[in-house]
């Protein structure tokens, strides 16, 4: 398992006991672990195998190529020295795409839910397009079936971090064995540790994965590792990991309103709605699943207001008081205008 690391700048990460140590005292915010984005398992390592080569157009989409190469390691067929990386994933892609029906049935009603099961169609509908493509038979003869090709996908969807590169491109890096690196309940995490992860760009250096120490450890003490793709609801855990997270920072409670705007008010309601816009991202920062998906806090169509408002323990509470709806404190930005906003359309 210390060959999963081969080719890092820097690692204060030890495996010991099925598990990932400090091999130093850390302090929180310590760069704990650097790679080399060309060490990294990209697209660009799943483009460079001779047989997807022959077997896929280089137009085909990154998601594709890194599917069918996770399936070819997995297989014995690709790459020996991403096989150990890709034997922790056996028993622990657990995400809502591979649940049976009968399990799915019992988040009957749950938005995540229709979700998986739209997710898996396009999956299998993805692999139908690609069969009429490349053939049937040549997707036999390297082991691809159904079931394997939504595996791969489901493991793309839990181990795959994303980037803004400095081109202003999405950088995709698969990384199996961040499934023994995340957090569970026994860590009290703040809500910064979401930024500890990112791709850095150094003059002269090919970019580098850093991962920061989300909170300090001590010598020999379990490690865990933090990124964007952890910093959200239990819903979105459950659809990607297969699990809730008991004292999940990050948890919120998410709800909609749909509100008329009336004429005189559009041009107001433009100013807050572009006001409440999530800010671009910066090169290096990850790229959270809400960006790419598109969410944004409100959204103003014609004459009507959505606002997607997201309740987070601790930060966020809307009540009723003499003045109109407030928000209690501690105050944030999207708080305060999302109070304002619910002060115009709804206190008259």
């Amino acid at each position: 398992m210390e060959d999963v690391f081969d080719g890092a700048l820097l690692n204060h990460l030890a495996f010991r006991q099925q598990c990932f140590v400090a091999d130093k005292q850390l302090v929180q915010g310590e760069p704990l672990l650097a790679v080399p984005l060309s060490k990294c398992w990209t697209a660009k390592t799943a483009r460079s195998c001779a047989k997807l080569s022959e077997l896929l157009d280089a137009d085909s989409p990154d998601s594709t190529w890194l599917a069918l190469h996770v399936l070819l390691v997995a297989q014995n067929q690709a790459d020996p020295k991403l096989q150990e990386q890709l034997q922790l994933l056996n028993s622990t892609v657990t995400g809502l795409l591979q649940w049976e029906e009968t399990e799915l049935s019992l988040l009957h009603g749950s938005r995540w839910s229709h979700v998986a099961q739209q997710g898996r169609e396009e999956i299998h509908s993805e692999l139908g397009e690609l069969c009429g493509v490349v053939g049937e038979e040549k997707l036999r003869e390297l082991g691809v079936t159904p079931q394997g090709y939504l595996w791969a996908q489901a493991a793309l969807q839990q181990c795959l971090l994303r980037f803004l590169g400095d081109d202003g491109n999405c950088v995709e890096i698969f990384m199996p064995f961040l499934t023994l690196l995340e957090p569970d309940a026994s860590y009290e995490l703040p809500q910064t540790a979401a930024d500890c992860a990112r791709l850095e760009f150094l003059d002269g250096q090919e970019p580098l994965l850093v991962f920061y120490a989300p909170i300090g450890f001590d010598a020999g003490a379990q490690v865990c590792v933090c990124h964007g793709g952890l910093a959200g609801g239990s819903g979105r855990l459950l659809m990607e990991r297969g699990r809730v997270w008991v004292g999940n920072p990050w948890e919120y409670v998410e709800f909609a309103l749909t509100l008329p705007v009336s004429a005189e008010k559009i041009a107001e309601a433009s100013q807050k709605v572009a006001a409440l816009a999530l800010p671009a991202p910066k090169a290096g920062e990850f790229l959270a699943p809400e960006l790419l998906e598109g969410w944004e806090p409100a959204q103003l169509e014609e004459d009507q207001l959505q606002l997607n408002i997201r309740l987070r323990h601790g930060l966020l509470s809307i009540q009723k008081g003499c003045g109109g709806y407030g928000a209690s404190a501690p105050f944030a930005p999207l708080a305060q205008s999302l109070c304002r906003l619910l002060h115009l359309w709804l206190a008259a």
